[in-house]
């Protein structure tokens, strides 16, 4: 990095940009997020859904502000290796899913992908991107929560309701008894299946990425807010019970820890044994309060040890994608289901679908991601004044989990959706927006010299 580097030298014009918008433009998408169960319009077999119009701002945003197009510039620097890479793997995979059932998947792909660009230029150009992202992280949670519970009083349910059959153990009355028919109170109300429950997966994976932004927002070293109002979050994302999410949050939130033992001074003590203590209680209480619950702690028991219909299928889903790669691998075999569902796993669904090539990019843009986000722990840990923004480093570091994780797992072929491309987005805009201020501070550090 140096200062004459071109892509944070921006003209006066851009400079005077409305920096107000660009805020509500970052805050919205995360506030959104939530609601990808509600549609707005079919295209094709693409659905546009309520989430979707901020991707849509931000590219009308790039196009016609110089300050967003700085900003695409600064995110594309630091996105480019991966970014690059799964533009072609879409573009190649798109006849091998023409006149399929999931022939717009390639197309939500591509519109994901360009609307994270113009999504993270705008990230990339937040002077204090603080108090808009505290700020879009809880009213992203609680905004979901107070939209399902009023529909949910519409058809005599209630997330207290919900909430007692979960402690019951009984997980199904959650997902299929209350989340499926809150979320088709918006839909059409003589069809308890035209949205269905796994929507909230997507809304789980939207929570992970409010969690992280709410913690984020603050200067101070201990958040005692922030981590209360986190208690309750946690539990809506446990209740919700989503394994591809839960995973990444229990490893991010040991990140988290551990950059935060770091980050504190040996010569605190006073500091470090309360954040010992009070993560010794919670994980103490955590414990207790499942042991002490037969139901539940039975059923999450049953969820996580991996031996549920759910894992088994994930089993027989990567023996016959094998079998079928096995049979075209230069060019794969078109799109194909096992079950009347697709593979759940990025690499193999590419290299089912595509062939070889497809699968190469795949691999490309998942290494991309690793070894840059590895390098952005390395400097935590090894050069931490490396970070000038007024954000909690350790977790915008969380944030690159969330896509690392569930492309292995997920359904559609494995490929990102929102919350995911919006998590690469932040974390990269973070990042170009952590370059620039550096450059900031070395240009203003050269002319006091």
């Amino acid at each position: 990095m140096h200062p004459a580097e071109p892509a944070f030298v921006l003209p006066r014009a851009a400079m005077q940009g409305r920096g107000l918008t660009v805020k509500l433009l970052v805050l919205s998408l995360v506030v959104l997020l939530p609601f990808q169960w509600l549609k707005l319009a079919d295209a094709g077999g693409f659905a546009l859904k309520l989430p979707y119009a901020v991707p849509l701002m931000a590219m009308a945003g790039v196009a016609v502000h110089p300050r967003l197009r700085a900003g695409l510039l600064g995110w594309f620097r630091e996105s480019w290796p991966w970014f690059v890479p799964y533009l072609f793997y879409i573009l190649l995979i798109l006849p091998a899913y023409y006149g399929s059932i999931a022939q717009g998947s390639p197309v939500r792909q591509g519109f994901f992908a360009v609307g994270a660009a113009a999504f993270g230029a705008a990230v990339a150009m937040l002077r204090d991107p603080t108090a808009a992202m505290r700020a879009a992280g809880f009213l992203g949670v609680a905004g979901f929560v107070l939209v399902t519970e009023f529909l949910g009083r519409q058809i005599d349910t209630s997330w207290a309701e919900a909430i007692g059959h979960f402690f019951g153990g009984d997980l199904n009355f959650v997902i299929y008894a209350f989340l499926r028919k809150v979320f088709n109170v918006a839909g059409d109300p003589d069809d308890n299946l035209a949205i269905l429950a796994s929507e909230k997966n997507a809304v789980s994976a939207s929570l992970f990425v409010a969690l992280a932004m709410f913690r984020a927002g603050t200067r101070r070293r201990l958040d005692l807010w922030g981590m209360a109002a986190m208690v309750p979050m946690l539990g809506l994302m446990v209740i919700l019970n989503t394994r591809s999410v839960l995973l990444p949050l229990a490893l991010g939130l040991m990140l988290v820890g551990l950059i935060q033992m770091r980050q504190v001074p040996a010569t605190d003590r006073p500091l470090r044994a309360l954040l010992l203590v009070l993560a010794g209680v919670a994980a103490v209480g955590g414990l207790i309060a499942l042991l002490n619950t037969d139901p539940l702690y039975g059923m999450l028991n049953a969820r996580f040890s991996l031996g549920d219909s759910s894992s088994a299928s994930r089993v027989e889903q990567q023996a016959w994608a094998m079998a079928h790669i096995e049979e075209a691998i230069l060019l794969g075999n078109g799109y194909m289901q096992i079950d009347e569902h697709p593979v759940h796993n990025l690499f193999l669904g590419a290299f089912l679908h595509g062939g070889i090539l497809p699968f190469l990019l795949v691999v490309t843009f998942y290494l991309a991601v690793l070894v840059q986000w590895l390098r952005f722990l390395a400097r935590i840990f090894l050069t931490p004044s490396f970070w000038h923004l007024p954000l909690r480093v350790e977790w915008v570091a969380m944030l690159p989990l969330l896509p690392l994780i569930r492309v292995w797992l997920v359904g559609d072929s494995g490929h990102p959706s929102l919350a995911e491309w919006t998590a690469l987005a932040l974390f990269f805009g973070f990042c170009a927006a952590n370059r620039r201020a550096w450059l900031t501070a070395a240009m203003q550090a050269n002319k006091g010299v």
